[in-house]
């Protein structure tokens, strides 16, 4: 609704709507509870364009839902069953226990909210409306900025558009002080955005600082190529676990309880116990879960969603066997519904 109002003031959005086409766009069922956020003038030309039944795009809203499902309910739910006994109890755990709570929380959280994502678009293609992505698998992510352009995307365009370039342009007689100081205030935002509490602020905050480095060495704008391959690139192998690792240190502020929480468990990871062994028990199902999970977006990085041209042009006999499968995991692994974690922000 704010991005709405800016963009009458700046005159980016040349026709008034209808009050019933403005009432969609800010109540927009799929979406409302945690995005896509979608600006106004893309969503409400899909209003204006008449919608008819494709098979295809049906077949395929079907296939993105499955995809969010299996994300959803097998992995990140399931997830949940070691993370929240970790948290719980990290004042008992050694070092290298709360690393791979927190490795797994970042797990958990992309899986949540990315197969959340990933129904409202599926959702969306069923009703003949088409909405942007919000994640361009951060998992494989080589740096920061290139984290940031692949998480939450339609939120971090947002903040882009209306936070971030007026900004820029207002400090732009800094220099890269200027520019520091516009990624700061940004990320200050984000941290806002996700909620009143310390734990968030400082969330944002140690996101801007990350991009400092990147600033500095003139490399914030320049953009990672990914590869095509099955077989990741050098850089890929040497990028992408660095990245993993501090996004899940970062991750650590955002779902501790307060700052007393967030330094004891930060003081421990850092501590000789780091170097112990995991005091705590990983159920083998689990991790294979995320296995599967992380090769099939491996596999399918390229396209919209994990599955979207997985087999295809095979016989209909592997394709069905895989949807199959899907279906059954979900079945298997269900466990008491847990609520989506963004709902909350």
């Amino acid at each position: 609704m704010i991005g709405y109002l800016l963009d009458i003031k700046n005159n980016k959005l040349k026709e008034i709507p209808s009050l019933l086409d403005y009432s969609v766009f800010v109540a927009f069922f799929p979406c409302i509870i945690a995005g896509p956020i979608d600006k106004a003038a893309p969503f409400l030309n899909n209003l204006k364009i008449k919608r008819e039944f494709s098979s295809t795009v049906f077949t395929d809203g079907l296939k993105q839902i499955l995809w969010g499902l299996f994300k959803k309910l097998v992995v990140a739910d399931n997830i949940a069953t070691l993370t929240s006994p970790i948290f719980e109890s990290y004042h008992t755990l050694n070092g290298s226990t709360l690393f791979i709570g927190a490795a797994l929380y970042f797990i958990q959280l992309y899986a949540d909210f990315s197969g959340y994502t990933d129904m409202a678009i599926g959702i969306s293609k069923l009703l003949g409306i088409k909405i942007q992505p919000n994640f361009n698998y951060p998992l494989f992510a080589q740096n920061v900025a290139d984290y940031w352009r692949r998480w939450h995307i339609s939120l971090t365009s947002w903040l882009t558009e209306y936070v971030f370039t007026p900004l820029s342009i207002n400090f732009r007689d800094y220099g890269k002080f200027g520019l520091i100081m516009a990624i700061m205030i940004n990320f200050l935002v984000v941290g806002f955005w996700h909620g009143a509490a310390w734990h968030y602020i400082f969330h944002g905050l140690v996101s801007g600082v990350m991009f400092i480095p990147l600033i500095l060495n003139g490399k914030m704008n320049k953009k990672v190529k990914p590869s095509t391959g099955i077989i990741p690139t050098k850089d890929e192998i040497k990028n992408i676990p660095v990245t993993f690792v501090l996004f899940s240190l970062l991750m650590v502020l955002f779902f501790v309880k307060d700052m007393e929480m967030a330094v004891n468990y930060y003081r421990e990871i850092f501590s000789l116990s780091f170097f112990q062994l995991p005091n705590f028990p990983i159920q083998k199902e689990i991790i294979l879960l995320i296995l599967i999970m992380i090769i099939i977006e491996w596999i399918g990085r390229g396209k919209e969603y994990g599955i979207k041209e997985l087999f295809t042009g095979k016989s209909m006999v592997i394709r069905w066997g895989f949807y199959y499968v899907l279906v059954f995991l979900i079945f298997l692994f269900y466990i008491a519904p847990k609520g989506f974690i963004y709902a909350q922000f």
